[in-house]
């Protein structure tokens, strides 16, 4: 197979973007909490020590201590309200009694904003996914415990945004502190046993796709924008020729429940799950999956030794992560496997407790996809807070 034709498909799976546009509409983070029936949310922009403007959205709850959810790699807050009200952890933590914040990282469709520098220039996509750890998420923490009145906060991660929790608080230990306990979906690390053939396929033409969008001046990859989004809608929905061909890519790249409800308006929950990420990101993580270690980005020799003060890029360190984490993960995730989560259990210094999903159809991407969510994952979140807040 020719390399233009591996990178189509990788494409293909990775933007995920499917949604009929004569039948659907993507609706934005704040219409989606309003669909789902919460009154009372509001929006916020909040600036980093660079200069960054990230935005986060909250639902406001009962009182009791807040949650902050991130998003994967190339998602956004949106891909947590992909379920009916009865369905989505968002909506289950507030009807608990919690406050709810979601967070955006830099780059995407929410958070595209500096203080001084516009998008479209290629200065403000110069950035790594070491700037969501040591910028970002410390921002948006030390935001919700300045405006929720608490201390410490609830986190839950989902597939990379679990690397970027642990780097933080590896790398700024004072953050430990600020947590109560961190859940992790399918948490997705430098050292993840990766079974999907298409993953392994983009992990090596990789660099060669990203030498070929840097001379051509693209500092973004995988935007959320109507003609992608008219594009895959021909392949993935449900009248489509090509949905068997959709649902196998997705199910060979993530793990994807085909025997359930997962595959029900695919191509509208495929949309969600392309929300615009900087070339350098994804430069970036196929570093340390080849390297499978979890390092800063990696500049090259010279510049190397200017930023780090070393010829390679510093590691972080998992074993200062000691703040409680929970590990949830499934037989049929492509991405996170059992013996990534043995490794992880054993780095982590602080892991207190352990969840295997019991379906054996559960994959990747069920978690925001999947009904079945509620009881197999997030009933456990809520049991398990439950002790920690008493």
């Amino acid at each position: 197979m020719e390399l233009r034709s591996v990178l189509s498909v990788i494409t293909l799976a990775c933007a995920s973007v499917a949604v009929n546009a004569k039948k659907s509409k993507i609706l934005g983070t704040e219409d989606l909490i309003e669909n789902h029936g919460h009154r009372h949310f509001s929006r916020h922009t909040i600036p980093t020590d660079d200069r960054y403007l990230i935005d986060m959205f909250r639902i406001k709850g009962h009182g009791g201590p807040p949650f902050l959810l991130l998003h994967a790699l190339m998602g956004a807050s949106d891909q947590w309200f992909l379920r009916d009200r009865q369905h989505d952890l968002p909506s289950i933590l507030v009807n608990s009694g919690y406050d709810v914040w979601l967070g955006d990282f830099r780059g995407n469709i929410y958070s595209r904003k500096h203080e001084s520098l516009n998008v479209s220039s290629a200065e403000y996509w110069k950035f790594s996914i070491d700037e969501w750890i040591y910028y970002d998420l410390p921002a948006m923490i030390d935001y919700v415990c300045k405006e929720s009145g608490y201390d410490k906060i609830y986190i839950v991660t989902y597939s990379l945004s679990s690397a970027v929790f642990f780097s933080t608080v590896a790398l700024r230990p004072e953050y430990n502190e600020k947590v109560i306990v961190s859940y992790h979906l399918a948490p997705f690390v430098a050292f993840s046993n990766v079974k999907s053939v298409l993953l392994r396929l983009g992990i090596q033409f990789g660099p060669q796709y990203l030498t070929v969008a840097r001379g051509l001046n693209i500092h973004e990859l995988f935007p959320r924008n109507e003609r992608e989004v008219e594009m895959y809608s021909s392949l993935c929905s449900k009248n489509s020729t090509f949905l068997k061909s959709c649902t196998a890519i997705v199910s060979d790249f993530f793990g994807l429940d085909t025997s359930g409800n997962s595959t029900k308006d695919l191509d509208f929950k495929l949309a969600y799950s392309r929300a615009g990420v900087s070339l350098n990101s994804i430069d970036h993580l196929l570093q340390m999956l080849r390297t499978k270690k979890m390092q800063h980005y990696d500049l090259g020799f010279f510049r190397n030794w200017k930023t780090y003060g070393q010829y390679r890029p510093p590691e972080y360190d998992l074993r200062k992560v000691t703040s409680p984490s929970v590990l949830f993960h499934s037989y049929n995730d492509r991405i996170v496997d059992k013996r990534t989560i043995d490794k992880l259990a054993v780095l982590l210094p602080n892991v207190h407790q352990t969840f295997n999903i019991k379906d054996r159809h559960f994959g990747h991407v069920d978690y925001a996809f999947n009904k079945k969510a509620k009881h197999l994952v997030f009933d456990n979140i809520i049991e398990n807070a439950k002790q920690f807040r008493s």
